[in-house]
């Protein structure tokens, strides 16, 4: 499914719900990485096709491959539902045998998202979202485990009430900014004035994932890249059909 690669600094990016190109979206996150010296997998999952369990699962076996090629610890990088997928990945990190790195959260609905549980019984929205349209529901978002490592939450908003006015608090249109929280469990936070849909094209979120990655802060002066060595990691681009 995905070519050979060797490196020691392995990432995984993951999308969010029904993104038709959802690899485009993060493909600045990509580029940035790989300049900074980091073996990626900016990886294509069928969202609204399959459960969350299958795509945590094809996540586990992405890395348990990554590991193979020489990866000493695999990171993670992820938008949206893409935040639930890597949580459910990094928690067989130790039984696939590979060592689970830090973990960036952008607009992540880790308390779920009180617009998906308004539309949980409504038969469209169970149609088109599928399984796991009904996995980022507040009750069942929850029940997603919480991976022990270093954690960075970047949420949108535009430090006010918020881009949508039917959310109670600030938000960036459909997730509220507490609803992207994990309290007592985050390395560093982050609010960014960004909607939705655009958080992981923001620059600044792309050098604070960056910069998370490196140091295990999200703010701090930028991070030099590695000098260049006879042996450059190549892009990793995995995508999942199956």
């Amino acid at each position: 499914m995905a070519p050979t690669t060797e490196g020691e600094r392995a990432v995984i990016l993951l999308h969010g719900l029904g993104r038709g190109r959802g690899r485009a979206v993060m493909r600045r996150m990509e580029r940035a990485l790989l300049t900074a010296g980091w073996v990626v997998a900016n990886v294509g999952y069928p969202s609204l096709r399959r459960p969350l369990a299958h795509h945590a699962e094809a996540v586990r076996g992405i890395a348990r491959t990554m590991h193979a090629d020489g990866a000493r610890e695999i990171a993670l990088v992820a938008h949206s539902l893409g935040g639930l997928v890597a949580r459910m990945a990094a928690a067989g990190a130790a039984a696939d045998g590979w060592k689970l790195g830090r973990i960036v959260l952008l607009g992540s609905p880790a308390q779920g998202s009180i617009v998906a549980q308004a539309l949980k019984d409504f038969a469209p929205f169970r149609i088109i979202a599928g399984d796991c349209g009904q996995a980022v529901t507040p009750l069942q978002a929850v029940k997603v485990p919480v991976p022990a490592t270093e954690i960075a939450v970047i949420a949108g908003g535009n430090g006010n009430a918020g881009y949508n006015p039917f959310l109670d608090g600030d938000n960036d249109g459909v997730l509220t900014v507490a609803e992207t929280r994990l309290p007592g469990m985050e390395a560093d936070f982050l609010i960014l004035r960004s909607i939705h849909t655009m958080l992981p094209l923001r620059r600044d979120a792309v050098a604070a994932t960056v910069r998370f990655l490196d140091t295990g802060r999200l703010g701090g002066p930028p991070v030099s890249a590695p000098k260049s060595s006879a042996r450059k990691p190549r892009p990793w681009q995995a995508r999942s059909h199956s």
